[in-house]
């Protein structure tokens, strides 16, 4: 057999369990507890697990070790606050290039205006960027990325969810309320959190034989499971047909999966409670690509 890590092989890994398992426990502490810890894990491992299985008809690259471990750090850079702040910037100006810009556009000049807005709003943070790049980035996850800027963040879901940023969202002090039209209840809403989305004692069984009975806290992790399988395919430059669409249109559940990066407390608290979770790790993902 050929040396190295498959996808599939990294998928099965412990150790990305472990990862996408912290960080869903961090980014959603407002409203998962040490008592769902059980749950996390197991909808972690079994997620991955189906993904895997998914993999097929395609020449998979393969991985050095220093490669899967960039992997690994890519994947825990979703959580770290200052990398979230810059993603936040990405999304404000995905956001103002989509209320701006003609409705239908061709995808090429969409792109370019967007990556126009997003260095306009970065450039107050260049030498910031430039000395988080110096200190996060491996040259193996540097060279995993050579060529595949803006792949992850320009992913149609990512700019659909970007679209929607509103509330006040505040990473490492970076906060969007000075940059658009926000209330101040994300405090009002992290509460109202706390208390929504009971998980069942069901929800592992309800994930292999009925999705659709999952309680709303169950499929929000799914859904930030789901989110980071993206950005690790996307990491190691998988194919675009990955297997995270088949296994997230297998269980459905598109209507519940749908994420609102707005905390304004208007709309579904259910749209809320996945918004808290995801767009977290969303905005890590944008920033990982302006490293």
């Amino acid at each position: 057999a050929a040396a190295g890590f498959t996808p599939r092989k990294l998928l099965e890994s412990p150790d990305l369990h472990k990862v996408a398992i912290d960080n869903l426990m961090a980014t959603g502490h407002e409203f998962l507890g040490d008592e769902d810890l059980e749950m996390v894990s197991a909808l972690v491992a079994s997620s991955f697990r189906n993904m895997s299985r998914l993999i097929a008809g395609f020449e998979a690259p393969r991985l050095s070790e220093e490669q899967r471990m960039a992997a690994l750090g890519a994947m825990r850079l979703m959580t770290e606050p200052r990398v979230q702040s810059l993603g936040l910037e990405v999304a404000l100006a995905i956001r103002e290039s989509r209320q701006k810009q003609p409705l239908y556009m061709r995808r090429s000049a969409m792109q370019q205006d967007m990556i126009h807005r997003i260095a306009e709003r970065l450039r107050p943070r260049f030498e910031e960027i430039e000395s988080l790049h110096n200190e996060l980035l491996s040259p193996s996850l540097h060279d995993l990325r050579q060529g595949h800027r803006w792949e992850l963040t320009f992913e149609p879901s990512n700019i659909r969810a970007a679209e929607t940023v509103g509330g006040t969202w505040d990473f490492n002090g970076h906060s969007s309320s000075q940059a658009i039209a926000v209330s101040d209840a994300t405090s009002a809403s992290n509460t109202a959190l706390r208390g929504f989305g009971h998980s069942s004692p069901q929800d592992l069984q309800f994930f292999s034989e009925a999705p659709s009975k999952m309680s709303d806290k169950a499929v929000s992790v799914l859904a930030g499971v789901i989110e980071q399988a993206q950005f690790v395919f996307g990491i190691v430059n998988a194919p675009p047909l990955s297997p995270v669409a088949a296994f997230a249109s297998s269980l459905g559940l598109n209507s519940r999966l749908i994420v609102s990066c707005n905390l304004d407390g208007q709309g579904e608290s259910r749209n809320n409670l996945i918004g808290t979770l995801v767009c977290p790790l969303k905005f890590g993902s944008f920033g990982v690509d302006v490293l």
